[in-house]
C-alpha cells in the first residue's frame, strides 16, 4: 500500500491562514451589503419622518388659520360681527400679525366683499387683478354630489334624491390664500317641524396671505427646526403640486430639484389637515343624520303650517331625511396638499450615497484584511528566514568547529613531537605552529569583527586614510606573501587619489578578506589584481578598491547569496575548501559601516572582481602618488 506523503507543518499553516482570510473577506462583503441596505432604509425613514414633520408644521399653520376663521350656524345671520371677532382673536394669538394681507367674503353668486379691520365692516368691490386666478378657479370648481333619503312621516317607502354642491378649492397658491366655507347646512324649527337647508353653492371667507412673510420668514424657521443639520447632505425643494416646475423654496442655488420623480423623499404639504376636515364636515352633516336616528319616536306634532319658501340656492329636507356619500368627497376636496416637499441626497440619490459609503467601508475592511494577510506573510517570511539563519548558524558552528579542530590538532601534534624529542627540523615545526596559530587568530578576529558590527549600529572611529596605503599594506603582509607564491600580483593606485574617512583596521580587514578569497578560489588562474582609483557617479565622488582574479568565478545560483552570513558556495562545499562563510559578509558590513557599498562582477570560467566603494572627501585634499607598476611574486 502506497504511503501518503506527510505535508510539512510550515505549509499547512499559511494555507489555513489564507483560507480563514478568504472566509473572513466573504463574510465581510456579505455583512457590509446587509449593513448598507439597513443604512439606506434608516436614512430614508429618517428623512421621510423629518420631511413629514416639516409638512405637518406647515399644515398646522394653515389649519390654525382655517379653524380660527371657521364660522358656525348661529353666525350666519351676523357675518360681519363674527368675522371681526375671529380677526381680533387671531391678531391677539398669532406670532406673525402681518401674515394675512386681506380678508374677503365671497358670496354664493360670486360677488366679493372686503373686510376692513378698522371698521370691522364688509364693503362690496370688484375683483382685483391679483385675485383674478382665484375667481376663475372658484367659477370652475368641481361639483360634489350628496345622496338624500326621505321617509314620509305617515309611513310608506322612502324616496331617494341627490344634490350637487360646488365647493371652491381650500388652498390657492397663486396667490397664496385659504378659502373657509361658511355653514352650508342650517336647521330651523317651525311649529314642531325641523327644517334643514343645504346650500348647493355656499359662501366662503377668502384669507389672502402675505407670501413674503410665509415663505420668507415662517418657512425658513420651520426648515431649520426640522432639517437644519441635514441640509449639508440633502438638497431641499418645495414645489407647487399642480406646477412642479415652479419653485417655492430651494436650499441651494445650483442643481435645484424641481422634478418630484427624481426626489428620494416626497411629502405633500400646505393643506388643511384631514382630521380637521373630517370633524368640520361631520359637524355640518350631523343634524341631518340626527333626523333619521330620531325616526318616529318623537311625538307627532300638530299639522304643520306651510314652510317658508327656501332661500335662493338652498334645498329643504324634511326631518326624516338622511345625507350620505358626501363627507369623503368634502374631505378630499379640502385636505389635498398644494405644495410638495422634495428631498434628494447631494450624492445624486440615497443609493449612490449608501454605495459610496459601502465602497469606502469595503476598501477599509479589505485593506485591513490585506494588512493582516501581509502581516501573516511577513511572519511566515521571517520564520523562514529565522529557520534559514538557524540552519546557517548550525553550519557555521560545524564549520568553525572543523576549522578550529584542524589547526589545534596540528599544533598539538607538533607540540607532542617537540616534547618527545623526535624533532629533527625545529624551524619547520616552528613555522607550522606559527601558520596554524595565525589561522586561528584570523578566524577569531573575523568573528570578533562581525560581532562588533552586528546588533545596534555604532559609528566606527574614522580618520583620513589613503586607500592606496591600505592596499599596499595588505599585499605586503606575511600572510598574503605566503599564500601568493607562484601568483602574479598587479597593484595599480591612481595618482591624486582622494582620501577617505575610515577605520584603518576595519578597512584593511575588508581588503584582506577580498585578497584572501581571490587567492583561495582563484589561485589556479595564476593572477591577482588590486586596483585603487576614484570616479564620479550619481552617488557622488567615490574611491574604489577592486580585487580581481582569473579563477572559475561565481556560479549564477550562488551570486544572490554570496554576501549572506554563513553562506558558502556549492562548489566550495563540494571541493572541501576551508572557510566559514563570513568573509564576504564581513566585507559588506565594513563597507556599509563607512557609508559605502560592495559590488561584484563575474564571468563563469573567467574570474571575478569585487569592488569596495567608499565616499571620497574632497575637503581632505589629495594624496599625490605615482601610479604603481605591476608586481610579481
Amino acid at each position: 500500500m502506497r504511503r501518503l506523503r506527510r505535508v510539512p507543518f510550515r505549509v499547512i499553516v499559511p494555507v489555513v491562514l489564507m483560507a480563514v482570510l478568504a472566509v473572513l473577506a466573504a463574510l465581510q462583503y456579505h455583512w457590509l451589503g446587509q449593513v448598507s441596505r439597513a443604512e439606506r432604509q434608516r436614512m430614508h425613514e429618517t428623512m421621510t419622518a423629518r420631511a413629514r414633520a416639516l409638512a405637518n408644521d406647515i399644515d398646522r399653520e394653515i389649519s390654525r388659520l382655517y379653524l380660527t376663521f371657521q364660522l358656525r350656524e348661529p353666525d350666519a345671520d351676523r357675518v360681519e360681527e363674527a368675522v371681526g371677532e375671529r380677526y381680533k382673536v387671531w391678531r391677539e394669538t398669532t406670532r406673525h400679525p402681518d401674515l394675512i394681507s386681506g380678508v374677503y367674503l365671497v358670496s354664493a353668486q360670486g360677488t366679493l366683499q372686503a373686510f376692513d379691520p378698522e371698521s370691522r365692516t364688509l364693503e362690496v368691490l370688484e375683483w382685483p387683478a391679483h385675485l383674478a386666478p382665484i375667481q376663475e378657479r372658484a367659477a370652475s370648481a368641481r361639483t360634489t354630489r350628496v345622496q338624500a333619503l326621505t321617509a314620509p312621516a305617515g309611513g310608506g317607502p322612502s324616496t331617494s334624491s341627490s344634490f350637487s354642491f360646488r365647493l371652491p378649492p381650500t388652498i390657492s397658491t397663486d396667490p397664496l390664500a385659504i378659502s373657509v366655507l361658511l355653514p352650508f347646512v342650517t336647521h330651523r324649527a317651525s311649529d314642531g317641524v325641523i327644517e334643514t337647508r343645504v346650500f348647493a353653492q355656499p359662501s366662503s371667507l377668502l384669507l389672502v396671505l402675505n407670501q413674503q412673510t410665509f415663505v420668507g420668514d415662517i418657512l425658513p424657521q420651520l426648515i431649520t427646526q426640522h432639517l437644519g443639520d441635514s441640509l449639508n447632505e440633502y438638497r431641499l425643494s418645495i414645489v407647487k403640486t399642480r406646477a412642479p416646475g415652479e419653485i417655492v423654496y430651494a436650499s441651494t442655488t445650483d442643481l435645484v430639484l424641481s422634478d418630484p420623480e427624481l426626489a428620494d423623499v416626497r411629502v405633500d404639504a400646505l393643506g388643511v389637515r384631514p382630521a380637521i376636515n373630517d370633524r368640520l364636515i361631520a359637524t355640518e352633516l350631523r343634524a341631518v343624520q340626527a333626523l333619521t336616528r330620531s325616526g318616529g319616536a318623537a311625538p307627532q306634532p300638530a299639522p304643520p303650517a306651510p314652510p317658508p319658501s327656501p332661500a335662493p340656492g338652498a334645498i329643504t329636507l324634511s326631518r326624516t331625511a338622511t345625507a350620505s356619500g358626501g363627507g369623503g368627497a368634502f374631505a378630499g376636496a379640502m385636505s389635498s396638499g398644494a405644495w410638495q416637499v422634495l428631498l434628494k441626497h447631494r450624492a445624486g440619490s440615497l443609493e449612490a450615497a449608501v454605495e459610496r459609503v459601502r465602497r469606502r467601508n469595503l476598501l477599509m475592511s479589505f485593506g485591513m484584511l490585506a494588512l493582516l494577510a501581509a502581516s501573516v506573510g511577513l511572519v511566515l517570511v521571517s520564520a523562514r528566514r529565522a529557520e534559514r539563519l538557524a540552519s546557517q548558524q548550525m553550519d557555521f558552528v560545524a564549520t568553525v568547529s572543523h576549522e578550529l579542530r584542524t589547526p589545534l590538532a596540528v599544533i598539538r601534534s607538533a607540540g607532542q613531537n617537540l616534547a618527545a624529542g623526535v624533532v629533527q627540523d625545529p624551524k619547520r615545526y616552528g613555522d607550522l605552529i606559527e601558520a596554524e596559530g595565525r589561522r586561528l587568530t584570523d578566524m577569531v578576529e573575523q568573528t570578533l569583527a562581525l560581532a562588533g558590527l552586528s546588533g545596534e549600529r555604532k559609528p566606527v572611529s574614522q580618520q583620513p586614510v589613503d586607500a592606496g596605503d591600505i592596499a599596499r599594506a595588505v599585499l605586503a603582509s606575511p600572510e598574503t606573501g605566503s599564500r601568493a607564491e607562484g601568483v602574479q600580483v598587479d597593484l595599480r593606485v591612481a595618482a591624486e587619489l582622494p582620501l577617505v574617512l575610515a577605520d584603518e583596521m576595519l578597512l584593511r580587514r575588508g581588503v584582506q578578506n577580498l585578497v584572501g578569497n581571490a587567492l583561495k578560489y582563484g589561485a589556479a588562474g595564476g593572477w591577482l589584481g588590486v586596483t585603487v582609483d576614484a570616479s564620479g557617479s550619481r552617488r557622488g565622488r567615490e574611491v574604489r578598491i577592486t580585487v580581481s582574479d582569473r579563477g572559475p568565478g561565481v556560479a549564477a545560483e550562488d551570486l544572490p547569496h554570496i554576501f549572506d552570513p554563513f553562506y558558502r558556495g556549492r562548489r566550495a562545499v563540494a571541493d572541501q575548501v576551508q572557510g566559514n562563510g563570513l568573509g564576504l559578509h564581513l566585507v559588506r558590513r565594513i563597507a556599509e559601516a563607512h557609508g559605502g557599498r560592495v559590488s561584484v562582477r563575474t564571468v563563469p570560467g573567467e574570474g571575478a572582481a569585487f569592488t569596495i566603494h567608499l565616499p571620497a572627501r574632497a575637503d581632505l585634499g589629495l594624496h599625490a602618488l605615482a601610479g604603481e607598476q605591476p608586481q610579481t611574486s
